[in-house]
């Protein structure tokens, strides 16, 4: 089973521009926060490449939780 994205965030910047984390359940069934485009705008091939910025939780209440913690100005991506 792949990892899936279970829940989107976007984060929209004063100066303008915007940037997406993302919960998601890993195979195994815990919960993971990832930056889903940290490098966004960089001319590199690794421009849409993610990064995890969290250990594991046991449930998405848990992780989002914690995601607003650390950036609290997040709005769900719909």
């Amino acid at each position: 089973m792949p990892i899936v994205t279970v829940k989107r965030f976007v984060q929209i910047f004063p100066q303008g521009g915007r940037t997406h984390y993302s919960i998601r359940r890993r195979d195994h069934g815990s919960f993971q926060l990832y930056h889903d485009d940290p490098f966004a705008g960089i001319p590199q091939p690794y421009e849409f490449d993610y990064r995890q910025i969290s250990g594991r939780f046991a449930d998405v209440p848990s992780a989002e939780a914690e995601l607003l913690r650390m950036y609290p100005d997040l709005k769900i991506d719909v």
